[in-house]
């Protein structure tokens, strides 16, 4: 595959760069993975406002090219040097401009990036402006990775299709499907549905985990038809009860996951 990853030189942004390590030693066909690095730098006529006087060219110049240096120390450190294809270093108006001007020329299939929050900080983590605008804009597939990103240790982490079987989950189903089959990975899926509930006296607990236990039930052979009907095999199958994005992250937090994969 072609990936364009986004690199941020501050400390704690480099999660992008350890989970594209995994991915060039995991994959099946290292040879077919390109992987191009990019840094977005602001424009001139942005430097120029703090630059200004009679050695600004000069000042502009190196801040330039301390930029290249700090990118390539941060890739000897990371250990990924020479696993990159190519190495960008861009000015433009916004990060997202820049990202998106690069994935474009190198043609890539998906586009990492990383996250400032941490998983710890919230039980739902927010993303930043850019993460935001790179998933409200990017045309493709966007994999957005967190700070404290480590490797999967397991010999069989999974690939983790999280789905609520509408239409827009169908791009995600391919994307998974594929990753999964590039790196040998189990495919796995993910299924929430809502509880049965109503904060009602009158209406027993006890009718209430029955008809919630039959909305799983159901929810099963949705998940099975949906399945069946696009001929994707997946080694497990989890359907379960409660909030969809708390419960999907407390599942996945118990096992080995390569990636986890959802449309929008």
């Amino acid at each position: 595959m072609k990936w364009t990853i986004g690199i941020g030189i501050k400390p704690g942004h480099q999660g992008p760069l350890g989970f594209m390590a995994w991915l060039c030693k995991a994959s099946l066909q290292p040879a077919g993975e390109s992987v191009v690095a990019c840094h977005v730098t602001p424009p001139e006529s942005w430097l120029a406002r703090v630059f200004h006087g009679p050695d600004g060219e000069r000042q502009i110049v190196a801040a330039q090219r301390r930029a290249r240096e700090l990118c390539d120390e941060v890739f000897d450190r990371a250990g990924v040097a020479t696993m990159l294809h190519r190495i960008e270093i861009c000015a433009h108006d916004t990060i997202y401009d820049g990202l998106a001007s690069v994935s474009k020329t190198y043609d890539s299939e998906a586009l990492v990036i990383g996250r400032h929050a941490r998983s710890d900080e919230n039980d739902l983590v927010r993303l930043g402006p850019i993460a935001r605008k790179c998933l409200a804009r990017c045309p493709g597939p966007l994999v957005v990775v967190p700070p404290e990103y480590r490797a999967p240790r397991g010999e069989t982490p999974a690939v983790v299709l999280l789905t609520d079987l509408e239409p827009h989950s169908e791009a995600a189903a391919d994307m998974a499907q594929h990753i999964a089959r590039q790196f040998g990975l189990e495919l796995h899926l993910v299924h929430v549905t809502k509880p049965v509930s109503w904060s009602v006296p009158y209406i027993p607990e006890s009718a209430l985990s029955k008809a919630s236990l039959a909305a799983v039930e159901a929810a099963t052979l949705r998940v099975r038809a949906w399945l069946d009907a696009r001929r994707l095999a997946v080694a497990k199958a989890h359907v379960l009860s409660g909030d969809p994005t708390r419960t999907a992250a407390a599942l996945l937090a118990t096992g080995e996951v390569a990636l986890a994969v959802t449309g929008w």
